[in-house]
């Protein structure tokens, strides 16, 4: 089960109308293959609107995990305790 939460991101991020949030996961296995496949997954069957279903593609790491974009939206996700990734945050503009 993961719940998303609506939040502002920025004061930035609210002029220029985007729309950022964060996930509670209550599940750390048993997530997507890749990262990509995380953020396929996620604009099809989460709860947050707005965002593309397919044109995902790898911008960048940190220590948690893997940014993701597609278009003017952007997806973070991290890897589970089994190797498999889930979508924890992002934004749409």
């Amino acid at each position: 089960m993961v719940v998303a939460a609506l939040l502002g991101t920025s004061a930035c991020a609210t002029l220029f109308g985007c729309q950022g949030f964060a996930l509670s996961q209550a599940t750390d296995h048993g997530g997507q293959p890749t990262p990509v496949a995380a953020a396929e997954w996620f604009a099809e069957h989460g709860s947050v609107g707005g965002l593309p279903g397919s044109g995902w593609r790898e911008h960048g790491q940190d220590q948690g995990g893997v940014v993701l974009r597609s278009g003017s939206a952007t997806l973070h996700a991290v890897p589970g305790s089994d190797g498999t990734w889930f979508v924890d945050s992002g934004s749409t503009c």
